[in-house]
């Protein structure tokens, strides 16, 4: 078997029958991006999948074994655990997670209540704007 660099390579598409349609191919794609796999002990965290590192940019994985509680759970970066170069040994707790986010929806609903019609007509606003965009890209199409 010789191997040659992707450089060298000569892709030829739609060859024969596809065995799917590209938008079902697509949409798995996406989905398989994004999934949450139960670890070992069964549980999901509602953050998995969606915490990346600030270090690497790397997905953060989701940590707990039968010998702890729940509280001592905690997402690693995926450089680390594959033994990469990229980034060092460092992780967030998930109850710190949990905290932060509850902070941050805790100050929009503040926001919200105290500046409620600035809040509202700010939302009019984007709207009619992605609207107005929308109308405009179905023109010229």
């Amino acid at each position: 078997m010789i191997r040659r660099p992707k450089e060298e390579w000569k892709i030829f598409e739609n060859n024969h029958e596809a065995i799917i349609d590209s938008e079902t191919w697509a949409l798995v794609q996406e989905l398989r991006s994004h999934k949450r796999r139960p670890n070992r002990t069964g549980e999901i965290s509602i953050f998995s999948g969606l915490l990346y590192c600030a270090g690497c940019g790397e997905k953060l994985y989701y940590s707990v074994t039968n010998n702890y509680s729940r509280e001592q759970a905690y997402f690693f970066c995926s450089n680390y655990r594959k033994s990469t170069a990229n980034c060092t040994a460092h992780y967030i707790r998930e109850k710190v997670v949990y905290a932060l986010v509850l902070e941050s929806l805790q100050r929009v609903l503040f926001y919200v209540q105290v500046f409620e019609k600035q809040f509202v007509q700010e939302q009019l606003d984007k709207s009619s704007e992605e609207q107005r965009k929308e109308l405009a890209k179905k023109r010229r199409d």
